[in-house]
């Protein structure tokens, strides 16, 4: 190839300062000896859109697709860049050709389902991608094509597929971090994986980082008292406006802060409610735009004691960077519902529902069970009022990420099919606008429920609502909530309790599938904790059957929720600071 990467590299420099006209200049000389090389072409065409001049980046990058011939490489920058521009019918038709020199290329592929090709047949075209999963050798067509497909394949639920493709990628880089830690992400919603090997996942990709990635520091100069005035920090990408403020906003504003100093590592980018985070602190950091490593040293040089990382795996996280150790005393807690599978994060703070006797080998980290339960719900905006208004027929389902409503729970609505005549069950779609994916999911969950036995057309797909206010009130909608399993709600949980409607959750076998069951026994409702999906079903259809009453009891089942220790926030920090003098206390005698 004449572009080397010194020319790419000025190239980039020059962009990354707005001088577009010399970086122009410079592929211009090249092309004027390499007309038809697609990386100078595409180059080329990137330069002109980042100028804002869009028709001559076009005509660029179809050249650059000419001039790639059989090889993907421009085919799949035109597309890209055709979508960027909201283009559809451009992406779909470009797909189409590239296609035809590039069979099976899975980017293009992708690419072609995102704008919308095939969609009147969505099933053939998901098993047609799978089986070029399956075959696929290149590990960076893999790649691309899950970067493209997981948020959309997310959000309406089809999470087998996103796991399908990054097994398939662990499979080819078996020594690759980032592959391992989004499938340890991704199996938290696989439906039949045991409690055993969803560990397993965790503690693979755990001890992949920790052999790569030694502790930095041999010791620690922090004071070593155990009775002094601890420095606690949390690390987060969801210090914002996001369900896990409503755990730790009013968490830290009640700490005490004649025990502990609060310390917010801040990843994500800031909002209005990242000020009253920061305004419950007594210090904040920014880390945007920090390695893992620069991360690490700034906790060090801050001589924290205790570092709560509050994200696990999910995306963004800076999970991982505690295998350098940064501080004496590491915990996870809150934000992942399974062990990170590292075992230098010390604890992870759970309770003895959650995580009852024995489910200590499911779990890197030592567990440390508080004796009430392990969060405090404390919603950021006001509650709306509650309605008394019933839907027409009884109605019941969850509001929950359609990732989480596996086909075991499908199976489970089906049985309250069998056990009541006019029940209808219901689920809310991430995708508000992509009709054709809507109805596929709608179409595939309905046969799940056919096929254990219940009725399809007494089930519904509701759309997405983006406003927050009007999704609380969607609650009134239901009867009754019905927690998914084996990926239980958490805020879902809270929030429909807080609208007055019953929740019937299952009680499972590890912290994922348990935490409805703590929330529910922590408030008393133990009753509507199943053990089977048989008692499930029952549970909900006797519920249903007294729908007055528990219109009724809306108002009391808010009023028991707010006044619980589950919304203690004032107590719950109060128990967290005793957990985090006990392990001060723990490491002071046995430093490490």
């Amino acid at each position: 190839m004449p572009i080397d990467a010194v020319l790419l590299q000025r190239i980039q420099r020059f962009m990354d300062r707005g001088e577009f006209a010399q970086a122009a200049n410079e592929l211009d000389k090249q092309l004027l000896n390499f007309p038809d090389d697609p990386i100078l072409l595409v180059a080329r065409a990137q330069v002109s859109d980042r100028s804002g001049e869009k028709d001559l980046a076009e005509e660029i990058f179809r050249r650059g697709a000419r001039a790639s011939g059989h090889d993907p490489f421009g085919h799949r920058h035109l597309c890209s860049w055709l979508n960027a521009q909201g283009r559809m019918d451009a992406v779909q038709s470009s797909v189409a050709a590239g296609l035809e020199l590039c069979n099976d290329d899975l980017p293009l592929m992708a690419l072609g389902f995102l704008a919308g090709a095939n969609w009147d047949n969505i099933g053939d075209s998901i098993r047609q991608f799978e089986r070029v999963v399956d075959q696929c050798e290149d590990s960076e067509a893999l790649n691309i094509a899950l970067n493209l497909l997981s948020a959309t394949f997310q959000s309406f639920g089809e999470s087998s597929l996103v796991y399908h493709i990054i097994n398939r990628l662990v499979s080819l880089n078996p020594n690759q971090i980032e592959f391992r830690r989004t499938q340890a992400f991704t199996s938290l919603y696989v439906d039949n994986l045991s409690p055993q090997q969803l560990a397993q996942v965790h503690f693979d990709f755990g001890g992949m980082v920790e052999r790569a990635m030694q502790p930095r520091w041999p010791s620690y100069s922090n004071n070593r008292n155990p009775d002094r005035k601890l420095r606690i920090a949390y690390l987060s990408h969801d210090f914002r406006s996001h369900v896990v403020a409503h755990f730790t906003l009013g968490l830290f504003e009640a700490h005490d802060s004649d025990e502990v100093e609060v310390t917010l590592y801040i990843a994500n980018q800031p909002d209005a409610v990242t000020e009253r985070f920061i305004a419950a602190s007594q210090r904040h950091r920014f880390l945007a735009g920090l390695s893992p490593l620069e991360v690490a040293e700034k906790i060090k040089s801050d001589k924290i004691d205790i570092l709560v990382d509050l994200a696990g795996h999910t995306t963004g996280s800076l999970t991982a960077m505690l295998a350098l150790r940064p501080a004496p005393v590491q915990v996870s807690y809150l934000g992942y519902a399974c062990t990170t599978g590292l075992r230098r994060i010390d604890y992870r703070l759970v309770d003895s529902v959650t995580d009852p006797n024995g489910a200590d080998s499911l779990s890197a980290e030592r567990l440390f069970r508080l004796e009430r339960c392990f969060l405090a719900y404390n919603p950021i905006n006001p509650l709306p009022d509650l309605g008394t208004k019933l839907s027409d027929r009884p109605t019941v389902g969850t509001y929950n990420n359609l990732m989480k409503v596996s086909n075991s729970t499908l199976r489970a609505w089906a049985k309250i099919h069998r056990l009541h005549p006019d029940v209808v069950t219901v689920a809310k779609c991430h995708l508000p606008t992509a009709e054709p994916l809507r109805s596929y999911k709608e179409a595939k969950m309905r046969q799940v429920i056919a096929d254990a036995g219940g009725d399809p057309a007494r089930f519904e797909l509701w759309p997405y609502i983006f406003d927050l206010r009007e999704s609380q009130v969607a609650y009134e909608r239901l009867d009754v909530t019905l927690d998914p399993f084996p990926y239980n709600g958490t805020t879902t949980t809270f929030e429909a309790l807080a609208m007055g409607t019953p929740v019937v959750t299952l009680d499972g076998n590890d912290h994922r599938s348990r935490v409805s069951t703590s929330i529910l026994r922590h408030l008393g409702l133990g009753q509507w904790v199943a053990s089977t999906e048989d008692e499930y079903a029952s549970i909900a259809v006797d519920l249903i059957r007294d729908r007055e009453k528990n219109r009724e009891n809306r108002p009391a089942l808010r009023s028991r929720l707010l006044a619980s220790d589950a919304c203690d926030v004032n107590a719950h920090a109060q128990a967290l600071e005793i957990a985090y003098r006990q392990m001060w206390s723990n490491w002071c005698e046995n430093p490490i």
